[in-house]
């Protein structure tokens, strides 16, 4: 076994272990613009979002002056692919947006995302 999937096999381990302090979310896609140049229309494409687990490892506020909360989640890039492709997050009912800085590698992806309360 390489280290590759050693490391793919033990991420997956470690997500398994952390039981309810991984919470499922759904990843938004980014929607896209499609334009037929026989009729000269664009229509709006929206790409299917995928549902998987996340683990919270921050959440705060930035001051009692704004509304914001910002998380920030640790997600197993094999189940997402590249986060880029991903403008929204859904946690606990709640639309969440993806901003920066997102670090990512083949294992783990780490997102803040943040929404106005």
């Amino acid at each position: 076994m390489g280290y590759k999937a050693l490391i793919d096999k033990n991420v997956l381990k470690a997500f398994n272990l952390l039981k309810d302090l991984a919470e499922v979310v759904t990843l938004v896609k980014k929607t896209g613009v499609s334009f037929d140049f026989n009729t000269l229309t664009a229509t709006e494409v929206n790409a299917a979002s995928i549902t998987t687990k996340a683990v919270i490892t921050d959440s705060t506020k930035a001051s009692d002056k704004t509304n914001v909360m910002t998380k920030v989640m640790l997600l197993k890039t094999k189940d997402i692919g590249d986060i880029a492709l991903y403008d929204k997050i859904q946690y606990k009912s709640a639309t969440w947006v993806i901003g920066l800085p997102v670090t990512s590698d083949n294992f783990i992806t780490i997102v803040t995302v943040q929404k106005e309360v």
